[in-house]
């Protein structure tokens, strides 16, 4: 007997998974509260308030874009927020905040919409603003951010003498700098001289022939030795192009060589000012400690660094790590690095292949890490990934309202934070409503229960981090 084909599509979700969870009575609620998604969130135990934040940003000097927090030194954590003023400012919560931009300048070209990359290494933040070259804060008190140097080329040292009960003076033997190549607070890396005389210094001031640094005097430079100065973080080390810039930086813990950091999407200047992008250009760092930041990027036999391309159609915009690889993704498609067996400098630390072509990120910060879990969204849907295989949570659910809802104009203002007090990834974005494309919306998916909270509305969420419940003066036990 033939069938009747059905005039509908059948779907294969459970009604309980298809859109939000509205497990609180209607009568519970006022008037389009839980339509509207304001103040309420839902799960199978009953309503929670997210009421009374603390208010911990009010103070900062001038209007934030950026922000992250770890805990640093004393086991104090500390907020690092980056405002549209060119500045970057630090506080434990109980301090003022304070002033950590590099050399205490101001940057240029900070707007709302400037995505930047962090990777916290232990309790040392490194950023990235594709920009600028990368920078990082020291763990000490009331340090302040070292930038990496672009294209300060390398000099032999003649001679150091004798300037103050504090200060020492490099002078350099051959032509020297063609401008003053540091300025004060800035880092120097002396090399090949003896024990005494090397290590990462701290510069007073520079000349083209002459630096001086903070060290405490006591021993005479050894006749006919050529030791080396360099800038102590070393970025650029092309000497034809004058800067060079990423669009995105994270951190590798590989298991075979430690700590790498990985920066990819180039932009580079050369000497003559001609602009080249690189987009699918990936370079990695030095292996480097905890607590620390890698010395240098360039290639050498006697460290790991590294630059290849990778087989991804469009820059790539970010990376994740996930089961001991790292994984690089562009609009459409991602690649993984996976470590190699590892016994020269020689030979290579990684190995690259195309892992996925279809799954990707729709810009940076579109990812956060749960445990053994990674989410993230791109073009197709919002997607989980196990560290074998994406699966999307948002078709037949939310992917098609969400995306309608989207203001495709700002897909770069898009971020993900994970929310572990409350067992919830957030998806922080702009619709048609929102102000010159800052994120005015908000929407969660409770991975513990696997439901969609409804949408919140969020005012001029710029950017989120997770921090600890904030308990000031109270006793925690």
């Amino acid at each position: 007997m033939p069938q009747i084909k059905k005039s509908y599509e059948q779907i294969g979700v459970p009604l309980s998974k298809m859109t939000f969870s509205p497990d609180v009575p209607s009568s519970a609620l006022g008037a389009n509260e839980y339509n509207a998604g304001e103040n309420v969130e839902t799960d199978i135990r009953g309503v929670r308030s997210v009421a009374g934040d603390e208010e911990i940003l009010g103070t900062v000097p001038g209007t934030a874009t950026y922000i992250s927090g770890g805990f640093r030194r004393g086991g104090e954590f500390w907020f690092i927020v980056a405002t549209t003023e060119g500045k970057w400012w630090a506080s434990n919560g109980v301090t003022d905040w304070y002033d950590i931009t590099p050399n205490g300048a101001t940057f240029s070209g900070y707007t709302q919409d400037t995505n930047i990359t962090e990777a916290w290494n232990g309790k040392v933040p490194i950023f990235n603003d594709g920009i600028h070259p990368p920078f990082f804060l020291p763990d000490e008190a009331g340090a302040t951010m070292v930038m990496y140097k672009n294209n300060i080329i390398p000099q032999n040292i003649g001679n150091i003498t004798y300037v103050s009960p504090t200060t020492m003076r490099i002078e350099v033997s051959n032509s020297g700098w063609t401008t003053p190549p540091f300025t004060a607070g800035d880092k120097i890396l002396i090399t090949d001289v003896n024990p005494y005389f090397n290590g990462v210094f701290t510069v007073v001031s520079s000349t083209t022939t002459t630096v001086d640094y903070l060290a405490v005097p006591g021993a005479s430079y050894p006749i006919g030795t050529v030791g080396r100065v360099s800038a102590a973080y070393t970025w650029n080390y092309n000497p034809n192009w004058k800067e060079v810039r990423a669009g995105f930086m994270r951190i590798y813990s590989t298991p075979n060589v430690g700590n790498i950091l990985v920066a990819g999407n180039l932009t580079v200047t050369d000497l003559n000012d001609v602009v080249t992008n690189y987009p699918v250009t990936v370079i990695w760092s030095q292996k480097f400690g905890l607590d620390d930041a890698p010395l240098t990027w360039e290639p050498s036999i006697t460290n790991v660094a590294n630059q290849l391309e990778v087989p991804l159609r469009g820059e790539v915009l970010d990376a994740f790590p996930s089961n001991g690889n790292l994984y690089l993704s562009s609009y459409w498609d991602t690649v993984v690095f996976t470590p190699m067996n590892y016994s020269t400098t020689s030979a290579p630390i990684l190995g690259v292949r195309l892992f996925n072509q279809g799954r990707g990120l729709l810009s940076a910060n579109c990812w956060a890490n749960t445990d053994d879990m990674v989410y993230g969204i791109d073009a197709r849907d919002i997607w989980v990934f196990d560290g074998r295989t994406f699966t999307g949570i948002g078709n037949q659910r939310i992917k098609n309202w969400f995306y309608d809802q989207l203001d495709h104009r700002y897909v770069d203002r898009v971020y993900m934070e994970a929310n572990t007090q409350k067992n919830q990834i957030e998806i922080y974005y702009p619709d048609s409503n929102a102000d010159n494309g800052v994120p005015n919306k908000m929407i969660s998916y409770r991975y513990d229960l696997d439901c969609w909270n409804p949408p919140r509305d969020v005012n001029h969420a710029t950017f989120a981090c997770e921090a600890p419940v904030w308990h000031y003066n109270a006793d925690l036990s």
